[in-house]
């Protein structure tokens, strides 16, 4: 089985055992690559390939081609259906995308999913001011 995974939706979290009462041991957010070790009817045992955390998360929303050109940077990107028109949906900090169309202020990620170009830094970019990264996490619940 090829095993090389990425996260499609926005986050979800990684519990020890296969059910939502089991305790959670981290989360997975969108773009974030992982292996499948074993899947049963309704979970998949996967292992985070940026953190190595092991655990199950549902069988669902996720995808084996994804090329991410671009890191979200700020604590929460606002998903737009259209140009201006903002969703209740955002994607969070570090979250990865691949382009699939650009504008002046916009990028658009999945059909009719867009995020201002100001929310990302291109996938290699490397902030040298650890202090700007902190402040955005200033007053977040852990």
């Amino acid at each position: 089985m090829k095993n090389n995974f990425f996260y499609k939706n926005k986050l979800t979290n990684i519990y020890e055992k296969s059910s939502q009462k089991s305790p959670i041991s981290s989360q997975i957010i969108y773009g974030e690559e992982f292996k499948i070790l074993t899947k049963n009817k309704d979970w998949i045992k996967i292992k985070s390939l940026f953190d190595n955390y092991v655990g199950y998360i549902k069988d669902k929303d996720y995808k084996n081609n994804h090329k991410p050109s671009y890191k979200i940077s700020s604590l929460k990107a606002n998903i737009f259906n259209k140009l201006n028109n903002k969703t209740k949906y955002y994607l969070p900090f570090a979250s990865k995308i691949s382009l699939i169309q650009e504008n002046k202020k916009f990028v658009e990620f999945e059909k009719n999913k867009w995020l201002k170009k100001s929310d990302l830094k291109k996938i290699d970019y490397v902030e040298k001011d650890y202090l700007k990264i902190f402040k955005l996490f200033l007053k977040t619940k852990y």
